[in-house]
């Protein structure tokens, strides 16, 4: 359940290429390339992908303080 609230709420904030890069990544197994992210989301070669986790970031600490998540859960991205 809290990981379709996490998606809806990055879907209604904008941030619809992090949801669909989270569920291709969860798809193949939990991860996805840098080159894979930029055909998902038709980004451009020269696009930095800086702070592209952050959203996920917040909205999991969000749901954390809402009692939705216990602190124990990572945020669903993680750059490597």
């Amino acid at each position: 359940m809290a990981v379709e609230v996490l998606l809806q709420r990055l879907r209604g904030e904008g941030g619809r290429d992090i949801a669909d890069i989270i569920n291709a990544a969860a798809a193949a197994g939990g991860s996805i390339s840098r080159e894979e992210i930029y055909v998902l989301c038709d980004y451009r070669d020269d696009r930095m992908l800086r702070g592209i986790t952050r959203p996920a970031a917040r909205i999991t600490a969000n749901l954390q303080s809402e009692g939705i998540l216990p602190p124990s859960v990572a945020p669903m991205m993680k750059s490597v």
